[in-house]
């Protein structure tokens, strides 16, 4: 899991901000730990990076 800098969309780019990305085990699904990580992940991209915008996207092939 991390903060990656990416930009999805011209009209965003001078914003301050950054991609969440993550892969997790599919043995470890169902368990609730992406949604308590990413909670984090969100409260340090704003509070100690000063964000102005964290996003998340996928990938259309994935259907899981």
């Amino acid at each position: 899991m991390g903060l990656h800098d990416r930009k999805p969309d011209h009209n965003l780019v001078r914003l301050k901000q950054k991609e969440i990305g993550y892969v997790l085990n599919p043995e470890y699904w169902g368990r609730g730990i992406i949604p308590e990580a990413v909670k984090s992940l969100i409260k340090y991209g704003f509070n100690e990076l000063n964000l102005d915008l964290i996003w998340c996207a996928h990938f259309n092939f994935n259907h899981n």
